[in-house]
């Protein structure tokens, strides 16, 4: 009886002690660790802005935190070069400046890697920057 209630226990605390969740699985290919994030990943960056209640389209290629604008659907942006400063959690603030415009933005990464794009000050603009190729 000694020994049934020894060996009984010992299965009890097996499945007690147990983790009761599965393993987490690894990343998915493609998937940013936004809490990980040093600097932004390179590569060319399709970006949609709205700058005067108007939508744009520009390409940045970024490397090593910094930024140049590529292409651009107005002069306004034309020349634009810049440079991101991690905050942490995947929020970078972005510093631009060209001849005709500055701007100071957060980029808000997600797991998909598109970063949400909040101006400061923020009136509410919707816009997003989706990684285009690697580089």
């Amino acid at each position: 009886m000694k020994h049934a209630f020894v060996i009984l226990s010992m299965v009890c605390s097996v499945f007690c002690c147990a983790p009761l969740t599965p393993a987490a699985e690894p990343a998915a290919k493609g998937r940013l660790d936004v809490l990980k994030m040093q600097e932004i990943p390179p590569g060319i960056y399709d970006v949609q802005l709205q700058l005067g209640n108007k939508n744009q389209t520009v390409q940045l290629v970024i490397k090593n935190n910094r930024a140049s604008f590529a292409n651009t659907s107005t002069d306004k942006l034309d020349g634009m070069t810049g440079e991101f400063e991690l905050i942490g959690n995947g929020v970078f603030m972005a510093r631009l400046a060209g001849r005709n415009h500055r701007a100071t933005q957060w980029w808000i990464f997600q797991p998909d890697g598109t970063a949400s794009i909040r101006e400061i000050p923020d009136r509410g603009e919707k816009q997003v920057a989706k990684r285009a190729s690697e580089n």
